[in-house]
């Protein structure tokens, strides 16, 4: 009902005819409740590590690898600037 407000709750004991008195049981609800909302009681899941280490080099690994390369002359009149890959009648 919107006129209550927001409740939370949380099963602790059962039965509750253990505790001596209306204290004792709200001092443990108390306890109980600052234990779970205490960030020192949370697990904390172990993030998986990622590998930013490419598999093969990239484009850009490729292209400075083609162009370190010596270029010769055929290569240059053909317009094959790049590497035998990139020849522009394909």
């Amino acid at each position: 009902h919107d006129a209550l407000g927001a409740f939370q709750m949380c099963s602790l004991f059962s039965p509750v005819q253990d505790f001596a008195d209306m204290d004792g049981a709200r001092l443990g609800a108390q306890l109980a409740r600052d234990a779970l909302f205490d960030d020192g009681n949370a697990e904390r899941p172990e993030m998986p590590q990622a590998n930013l280490t490419p598999a093969a080099p990239g484009p850009l690994a490729r292209l400075d690898q083609q162009l370190a390369a010596p270029l010769s002359r055929r290569d240059l009149l053909r317009g094959r600037f790049a590497g035998a890959d990139d020849d522009p009648r394909r």
